[in-house]
Parts: structure tokens; sequence; C-alpha cells
């Protein structure tokens, strides 16, 4: 949808974004588009999350799965930039941006919870803490601030701790005789620790941004009119006291001003077209009788 902006885009550093400009390139020019990439993330999600299932049998496994979630967030970056270089940008891709996503991260941390290398209810309370903290993220924007992306276990960062835990893993069945525990828990459990223990401080992060949001927006939105006509007041006092090309300059400039809520929130044209025709309507209905009246009493 040509125009549309997106509600909010995560911050990806432009490193990362780097690798993915080619494939930006050749997605636009095949005309693959976006959803198709969304959809596909889920599909790296679910193989990551097989992968991690079947690593008891076959621990090599173990190196592939952090892989795939690699896969599954270079993807969810990739469908952003494809959408918004081919102009594909609109409110039905965010539901597909973000869905898969949900459904990615439940794929991923039960299927490690099932892979043998830890107690299920690790993967199954890291799942659920993932979820709640991207609720928490979502809350933002749902109450008429800015989405949160904010906080020490964001996505990205889940995956990579998950990824290095099963590297890790790895790297201990084949070089410390087949034992991966460490003080009565295994690589895979104390991975999940910090990935709960973090969710539960970006969720409170959020969370503490979002109520700081809302009430900056309060403040605004509580000031008194005469603030608000503050720039009429100061147009006025300008106008007397300038002369020659500065008070042009200022008068342009000062329209300038007048003119920003037709410019940055298109919906106000209506407010102000409103506004005209209630005026002149008391100006054509309300005023003649008010004189009427006037001049009837002082005879």
């Amino acid at each position: 949808m040509p125009g549309y902006q997106t509600a909010a885009r995560r911050p990806i550093a432009d490193v990362f974004r780097a690798t993915a400009r080619g494939a930006t390139r050749f997605c636009v020019c095949c005309g693959i588009h976006a959803d198709a990439i969304s959809c596909f993330s889920l599909v790296a999600a679910g193989l990551a999350a097989r992968a991690f299932w079947q690593s008891s049998i076959h621990s090599a496994l173990l190196i592939v799965a952090p892989l795939f979630c690699l896969l599954r967030l270079w993807c969810n970056m990739l469908d952003g930039m494809v959408a918004l270089a081919a102009g594909q940008a609109n409110w039905r891709g965010e539901v597909l941006n973000d869905l898969p996503d949900r459904a990615s991260d439940v794929l991923i941390f039960v299927g490690a919870a099932h892979s043998g290398w830890m107690h299920p209810l690790f993967g199954y309370w890291a799942a659920i803490m993932s979820l709640g903290t991207a609720y928490v993220g979502m809350l933002g924007q749902a109450v008429g601030v800015q989405r949160e992306f904010s906080g020490w276990m964001s996505k990205p960062w889940r995956m990579a701790a998950l990824g290095l835990g099963g590297w890790l893993t790895y790297a201990l069945l084949r070089g410390n005789h087949g034992n991966d525990n460490f003080g009565g828990l295994t690589v895979l459990e104390w991975t999940c620790v910090p990935v709960i223990a973090g969710c539960v401080q970006t969720s409170a992060h959020r969370l503490s941004r979002i109520l700081r949001a809302l009430k900056r927006k309060s403040v605004v939105q509580s000031l008194p009119f005469a603030s608000r006509r503050a720039p009429a007041f100061l147009l006025e006092a300008y106008a007397r006291q300038l002369r020659g090309a500065v008070r042009v300059a200022v008068l342009f400039w000062f329209g300038l001003i007048g003119l920003s809520p037709l410019l940055t929130r298109q919906h106000h044209v209506i407010d102000i077209v409103g506004g005209f025709a209630l005026a002149a309507g008391c100006f054509l209905f309300i005023r003649p009788k008010f004189c009427l009246d006037s001049r009837a009493r002082s005879a």
C-alpha cells in the first residue's frame, strides 16, 4: 500500500541490515512478497524446533538448530525490508509479521523442552515468558503510545541465548565425556534460567517506559486551551512590532506552524473544516439574533 507508514519498527543495527540488502533487491526483482517471507520464518522456526527435538538421537542437530533460529531472525528482518522497498507495507502485513513471531517463539522453546537435554518445564516457562514479553511490548502501541522493543531479553537475545546453549551442550557432549550437567542443572536448563529472568526484567522495563509515556501524553493533553493558542498571541505581538522583510518572514513561519496539523495528521483537515463550518453557522444564525435582541432591548 503506497504511502502506508508502519506503526513501529524494531531498531536493528546497520551491520545486520547490510546482510539482507542483496536479498531485498532479489526479492523485489523476482516479485517475492513480504508476507511469504514472514510465513517462511515460521517454517524456519519449525525446523529449529524439530532439530532440537531430535538432537537427543542425533547430537549434531544441536549445531543445526541454532542456525535455523538465526534464519528465523533474518527472515523477520528481511520481510520488513522487502515490504518497504516494494511498497507492500500495509496493516495486513503487520499482522502477518507479528503472528508468526509469537508462534515461532513457542515452537522453538517447546522443541527444546522435549529435546531430552532439559526438564520440559524450563522450556515451557521460557515460551510463556517470551509471549508475555511480546504482549507487554505491543501493549504500548495498543494504548496509544510507542511499541516497546527495549529490555535485556528481547527476541534476538532469546534466540542468541538458546543457540549458544545448544552449541555449548554439543561441545560438552563431545569434550566432557558426555556430561553437560553443572550444579544439578543441564546447560540448556541454565540457559533457560537467564531467559526467564531476563523476560521478567524486560516486561517490567517496557511497562515502566509505557507508563512514563502515557504520563507525558496526559500532561500534554491537559494543557490549558490558552497555552495551545500561544502561537496566535505571539503572531499578533510580532506583527505589531516588525516591519518589512522580517515581518513577512515571521508571518510565513507562523503560517507554517498553523498548517502543521494539516501536514502531519491529515485527519485534522476534517476538524478544521468542521470548525470553520461551526463558526460560519454561529455568525449566520446566532449573531444576527443576538444583535436584534440587543437593539430591541436598547429601544
